[in-house]
């Protein structure tokens, strides 16, 4: 499993916005072929914004990967914010309630 970490500037003002414009585009996301699932994360205090999406492979990453990049890039741009980093990672091991060993 592959996972993108991208962190992300908003305007403080603008959260509840983000909010829906997840919202809006959550019919797209869904659509995003071998995405698994993404989390949207943010600080209301100081506009931090993230993503944490994973995916099933790195192969699927790539034929994916770009329609999420261009949602994120709209999204983020109609608020007034900045994409700060997007990085990629091997998920390698996960404790919790989806436990299991990692391919």
């Amino acid at each position: 499993m592959v996972t993108v970490v991208a962190r992300s500037q908003i305007p403080r003002d603008k959260a509840d916005a983000f909010l829906e414009a997840i919202k809006e585009n959550s019919p797209k996301l869904k659509a995003i072929t071998g995405m698994k699932k993404i989390q949207f994360l943010l600080d209301r205090s100081t506009g931090k914004a993230g993503t944490v999406s994973y995916w099933e492979s790195a192969e699927s990453l790539k034929s994916g990967g770009a329609a999420l990049q261009v949602l994120r890039e709209q999204t983020i741009g109609r608020l007034g914010g900045t994409i700060e980093s997007v990085e990629q990672y091997e998920v390698i091991h996960t404790i919790g309630a989806e436990a299991g060993a990692a391919r």
